[in-house]
């Protein structure tokens, strides 16, 4: 009789704990949806949204630096091929490339305003729109009058065109890449390069 007493004893805690173990997966389960549901109607935010979002913050600063410094790089080595005289065939090359970045800078331009102010905040694209773009519009200005200029029409084209400046003026494009790295640098890192104790933004 005590046997069976045990027996049932035994049985029962068995049941319970199988029972206990049952319900905590089961509310694990439902905790992890709300706090995903939560999450996506943006009641809440949890710590591995949050280091997405941060990753995606990350992605778009990086790409937007990179893209930055490749148009500026391109500019230079096409000022420089003119500088130098450098076959047409070089020229075109850069000519081309320079082109292609201005592309995909221009294709990116509003995805980069909107980005900024949603990842940083108004202040931080305003001085995007208003500041680094105006650098940007100078540089392409500078970079057109070179490839516009006699001697790099007819290095490239083989012809003189009648219309095309008769200088190349390749300085233009390294002042104004010189004055636009000055402003991506303080868009960047919020101080003019060297004077980390005079916070500008």
């Amino acid at each position: 009789m005590a046997r069976l007493a045990d027996r049932i004893r035994t049985s029962s805690l068995v049941i319970l704990a199988g029972l206990a173990g049952a319900t905590a997966t089961v509310f694990l389960d439902l905790s992890d949806r709300f706090v995903k549901l939560s999450d996506r109607l943006g009641w809440t935010e949890s710590e591995a949204l949050t280091l997405a979002r941060e990753n995606e913050k990350s992605r778009f600063s990086d790409q937007l630096i990179r893209n930055a410094w490749k148009r500026l790089y391109l500019a230079d080595r096409f000022a420089r091929r003119a500088l130098d005289g450098a076959p047409g065939s070089e020229m075109a090359k850069a000519w081309n490339d320079y082109l292609q970045s201005l592309l995909e800078w221009n294709t990116d331009l509003m995805v980069n305003i909107v980005g900024l102010e949603t990842y940083y905040d108004a202040k931080k694209s305003f001085a995007f729109e208003t500041d680094v773009q105006q650098h940007m519009t100078e540089v392409d200005g500078t970079v057109r009058a070179v490839y516009l200029s006699a001697p790099v029409q007819k290095a490239m084209y083989g012809k003189d065109i009648a219309s095309a400046d008769a200088s190349s003026p390749v300085s233009d494009v390294f002042n104004a890449t010189e004055a636009a790295r000055g402003s991506l640098y303080v868009f960047v890192r919020c101080f003019k390069q060297g004077e980390r104790n005079s916070r500008q933004c």
